[in-house]
């Protein structure tokens, strides 16, 4: 690196390798979560930390020891430290490492949107990015980016890029408006080996405002543990030193200081910490799968969660042709690939959905964060990466809300540049192992769950005599249909079983004899089965109700969901424990419950609001909104008896097809 005349360092362009903004607002296109502000420096410190010791500078030799004497040279261990500062009143991140040291070179390439081959340098060890190219994110997503560091071979440096992020979104893109990477030439004592990075963010920013994305001290604790690289995932690496990190969180001028752990937190840790008085913990038991021991009667239906680890040379066991996949076509490959990545599974089994609010309120999680909910992660060389899927697992019924994976590839595995996800082959085996792993720790964890909680919140209702219940309720508001008697059920449905109890009546009194049930559980991936005969429709609903005249093979196997109230269909999909291309039919009693005060619908005052005509109930949830129209032609309804069309925001114009109960009686 040059020098200037009076012996400092010469401002650089880092971009001088690239067009430059076009490769840098790529970058910052790509970086999408809040997390990863935060991620991105302590990967960097962390990656620091692990170079120093496989370089051994940790290690403070004694050079006052007598040589003379024969006496061996006293060798100290330095803790390897990294600090994390959020001020969140100014809006400051600093991730402080006493690594190896950052050369200013080394800096200047990397800052540059694809200077260097990142790939080459993961392959080298040198970095272990998921997305390898944090540097340029963190230089350019901000409009202050700030670097000291301090190398054992070279001087320390302070430097400094501004205005990156309002480059990166303005129109002028010539050099000569570019902003220039300021390096500073620093006193020999005013830094001790290591590096200190530090963004600040503002109203060009995202995030913006710290204090509303990054809410409490506790919750960043939990961050860096699950989210980031301090969080390391077992098994360690040998390279890998212990580390001593700490956070410091100012907010409103008072900075709250805590020790974080340098091992990444399972859903089953830390949840029993700080319980309020009368709060019971919850218990969670590791389980081998393969043990054909006697369960301890004191762990017997007592536990809120059951967790197991899988080693590659179990799981590579279990492998058959059905686990294969679309790049790892043979079983020896699928196996030789979970060998060669020294491939671990963590999988988590709890008691009910319940354990996921209670996760969140034990984590201390304030808003709505999603990191702490069920499914699949993946982390690769010791470090978590902010990748999540849902775990979709087939014939699970409710279970997917219940399950958490954590695949970890110990080795080799190529990042995420940002763009291209991780390789196929590592989704192949995801694929291929997630049923079994899944009922392995299922099938182990019967004797060892307490009781899940009653599915419904209205315990007071509950707590009533059935003959108290049935004798307050109300009578169903239509009870007859002209030409085939009298609906035995006499109530209005309060749950969804009275939905499915009107819905058969109505199949066995001829209205709906053209859905052919073939069966209904309360536990599968959906609630029930039919299949639709178009020739069996009767003339009484096919006059107010027709349905479409050719249906394939295909359309005629139909799964049912249904719901008390169609718009709460919204629920299963925010907690994604239904997917809504996957539903053909959505049984209801009857849209929303009115809303009125004399019981009737409430229905908007503006008569010229044409646009929403046709919207007959609609509900938000989530930044989700699912609405519901009437059909326009029976090609539009399909099936005979479909009184409403829903649509999703988040799914385009994909219908669900919907039959409200009362609206059929009452019409027919």
């Amino acid at each position: 690196m040059s020098q200037g005349s009076e012996g400092g360092f010469e401002e650089f362009d880092p971009l001088t390798y690239q067009e430059g903004e076009r490769a840098a607002a790529s970058i910052i296109e790509d970086y999408n979560d809040s997390i990863d502000i935060l991620a991105e420096p302590v990967q960097n410190a962390m990656d620091a930390v692990v170079r120093a010791e496989e370089n051994d500078l940790y290690s403070d030799t004694d050079d006052d020891s007598d040589e003379c004497s024969g006496t061996d040279k006293e060798s100290t261990e330095i803790p390897a430290k990294v600090r994390v500062e959020i001020n969140t009143d100014e809006g400051i991140i600093s991730v402080k490492d006493n690594g190896r040291g950052f050369p200013l070179e080394e800096l200047q390439h990397f800052i540059a949107p694809e200077a260097t081959n990142k790939r080459d340098l993961y392959d080298d060890g040198t970095v272990r990015g998921h997305k390898g190219v944090g540097l340029t994110f963190l230089a350019y997503g901000f409009n202050y980016f700030e670097v000291e560091s301090k190398t054992p071979e070279e001087e320390p440096y302070r430097l400094t890029l501004e205005d990156g992020r309002r480059w990166v979104e303005s129109d002028e893109v010539d050099a000569a408006t570019r902003p220039k990477a300021e390096p500073e030439l620093l006193e020999e004592d005013e830094l001790e080996r290591g590096t200190k990075v530090t963004i600040q963010t503002d109203e060009t920013t995202r995030p913006s405002n710290l204090s509303h994305v990054f809410n409490t001290a506790t919750m960043m604790k939990t961050i860096l543990e699950t989210q980031t690289a301090a969080g390391v995932v077992p098994p360690l690496d040998e390279s890998h030193p212990p580390v001593d990190i700490t956070l410091g969180y100012t907010s409103d001028g008072s900075t709250e200081e805590l020790d974080v752990q340098d091992r990444y937190r399972y859903p089953h840790e830390r949840l029993n910490e700080d319980l309020d008085d009368g709060e019971a913990p919850l218990q969670t038991i590791e389980v081998d799968t393969e043990s054909d021991e006697e369960v301890d009667p004191a762990d017997r239906n007592a536990h809120h969660g059951v967790y197991s680890f899988f080693d590659a040379d179990y799981i590579s066991s279990k492998i058959t042709e059905s686990h294969t996949g679309e790049y790892l076509t043979e079983v020896d490959e699928i196996k030789d690939y979970i060998q060669n990545h020294e491939l671990q599974v963590y999988v988590l089994y709890t008691y009910s959905n319940e354990y996921r609010d209670k996760l969140k309120e034990r984590w201390d999680i304030v808003g709505n964060w999603s990191f702490h909910k069920p499914g699949i992660r993946i982390a690769s060389d010791g470090m978590i990466s902010l990748w999540h899927e849902n775990a979709n697992l087939s014939y699970s019924g409710g279970r997917n809300q219940r399950l958490w994976f954590v695949y970890h590839f110990s080795s080799d595995v190529a990042p995420d540049s940002g763009r291209n996800d991780f390789p196929n082959e590592t989704k192949d085996v995801i694929h291929g192992t997630k049923q079994f792993l899944h009922s392995d720790v299922v099938s182990s964890a019967d004797d060892y769950l307490r009781a899940a909680p009653p599915r419904s919140g209205r315990d007071s209702e509950l707590q009533k005599a059935p003959l108290e219940r049935a004798l307050e309720m109300d009578d169903i508001s239509a009870d007859t249909i002209e030409g085939l008697g009298t609906i035995p059920h006499r109530k209005e449905p309060h749950e969804e079983q009275d939905v499915v109890s009107i819905f058969n009546q109505l199949v066995g009194l001829g209205l709906l004899e053209c859905y052919k049930p073939s069966f209904f559980t309360g536990v599968g991936a959906f609630d029930g089965f039919v299949r639709y005969d178009p020739d069996s429709v009767p003339s009484q609903l096919h006059e107010v109700f027709p349905g479409s005249s050719s249906i394939t093979g295909q359309q005629s196997a139909i799964t049912l969901e249904f719901k008390r109230n169609g718009v709460d269909i919204i629920e299963h999909i925010v907690n994604e424990t239904k997917e809504w291309q996957e539903m053909d039919l959505l049984v209801c009693w009857e849209l929303e419950e009115p809303t009125g005060d004399d019981g009737e619908d409430t229905e908007s005052d503006d008569e010229d609001d044409s646009e929403n005509d046709d919207i007959v109930a609609t509900r938000e949830l989530g930044g989700k909104t699912v609405t519901f129209r009437q059909p326009t032609s029976s090609e539009d309804r399909r099936y005979a008896g479909v009184t409403h069309i829903a649509t999703l925001s988040s799914a385009g114009q994909v219908p669900l097809r919907t039959i409200a109960l009362k609206d059929l009686i009452e019409q027919t």
